[in-house]
Parts: structure tokens; C-alpha cells; sequence
């Protein structure tokens, strides 16, 4: 039987833990979204631009879902990702931010022009410029 191929409008790529402190100076990198979970693994805090936010974890079934789909090799290497599509059948993705879509939550307006720079640099270079199956959206 032939494989169907199909498009996916809605993909996630991990970007690099060190993209924005390892490109802006320290003063705006500091600003950055990070995320620290509890101890006790039920809620984590979301840090971005001097906000945080409190909010509780997925229950253990959609963190075991989770943890396999983060751990899939293709969530952050590109080579893999293509393996993944052509196992899949998935001929070509719209992909967007996953860290990255904190963005909304930025107040300062230098702090948004350079992490959207980074980001969408890093999206071009990583991500669009390796693979015309991949579509990379833009942040703004």
C-alpha cells in the first residue's frame, strides 16, 4: 500500500536552552522566558521580563505523553526531524517557537526586538535554511 502523505500546520521546534544568553547581553538574556519546576513536579513557574507565572503541570498521563514526544531525537535535530517526517508521512510542517511563544509577555520593546532577531535568525539558519520541507513561522 502507498504511503499518504500529508502536511502538518502545527509543529514545535525546541529551540537551544542557551539561544538568548549565549546572543544578547547579559541585562536582556536575564529577561528571557525560562521555566523551574517544583519539587514536588506539580507546578512550574514561568519567568519572562520581570513577570512570573505560576501554573500547574499536566497530569501524569500527558506528562508521560510529553516525555516521549519531547525525548523524539527530530524535536531538535533537524537530520532526525526528516527521518521522523518520511517515517510519519509528513511531507512538509509549519513550524513555530516553543519557548519562544513567551514572547507575548514581553513589555520592553528592545528586549522584543532582540530576542525576535535571535529567534528568527536562529529559525532561518537552524531550521528553514536546511530544508524547504519546513516553514518556519516568523516571530513579530
Amino acid at each position: 500500500m502507498a504511503k499518504i502523505w500529508a502536511n502538518s500546520g502545527d509543529s514545535h521546534f525546541n529551540e537551544p536552552a542557551d539561544l538568548w544568553s549565549s546572543s544578547l547581553p547579559k541585562d536582556l538574556a536575564d529577561r528571557t522566558p525560562r521555566s523551574v519546576k517544583d519539587a514536588d513536579g506539580e507546578f512550574e513557574t514561568v519567568f519572562v521580563d520581570g513577570q512570573s507565572f505560576r501554573r500547574k503541570m499536566p497530569n501524569p498521563k500527558q506528562l508521560e505523553f510529553l516525555a516521549m514526544s519531547s525525548a523524539a531525537k527530530g524535536s531538535g535535530n533537524m537530520e532526525e526531524r526528516i527521518k521522523d517526517l518520511n517515517n510519519e508521512g509528513v511531507w512538509a510542517e509549519v513550524v513555530f517557537p516553543s519557548l519562544g511563544m513567551w514572547n507575548a509577555c514581553f513589555r520592553d520593546p528592545k528586549l522584543v526586538k532582540e530576542v525576535m532577531r535571535v529567534s528568527n535568525d536562529w529559525a532561518w539558519t537552524e531550521i528553514a535554511a536546511k530544508s524547504d520541507r519546513m516553514v518556519v513561522a516568523a516571530q513579530v
